[in-house]
């Protein structure tokens, strides 16, 4: 299997079904992965250890703090930590989306177990920590 890896990701998505589907597809390569359901969740969670996380995937549209707003908060924190956004939505919204939050990469849901080990181990191997 490639694209495979050792290092903890962030996975931050309010659906907990994708959120599950997605710990289970990363694990299985690897990863260390701990999920939250909501951007206040994923917040703390990296504000208690910002050195534990090697990657954040954040789906955009989430009640209370989106996507956007949780990866510059986290890059506020960690300023290169890599970052990829995923979204149910049109990929017409791909560039515009990682424009706007200066994200290392966009997954349009649902994805396959090569698209998210594929754009995770690109982005992990491209981003100087």
């Amino acid at each position: 299997m490639e694209n495979t890896g050792t290092e903890t990701i962030l996975f931050v998505d309010d659906n907990e079904d994708i959120a599950m589907v997605a710990k289970l597809l990363l694990q299985r390569l690897g990863y260390n992965v701990v999920i939250q359901l909501s951007g206040v969740d994923a917040l703390k969670s990296f504000k208690a250890s910002p050195d534990k996380f090697d990657l954040v995937i954040s789906d955009i549209g989430m009640p209370g703090m989106d996507g956007y707003n949780v990866i510059t908060e986290i890059r506020r924190i960690r300023r290169n930590i890599p970052v990829l956004l995923c979204s149910g939505s049109d990929e017409g919204i791909v560039d515009n989306s990682v424009k706007r939050s200066s994200a290392d990469g966009f997954l349009l849901k649902p994805f396959t177990m090569q698209e998210i080990s594929g754009m995770a181990r690109s982005v992990l191997d491209s981003t100087v920590h």
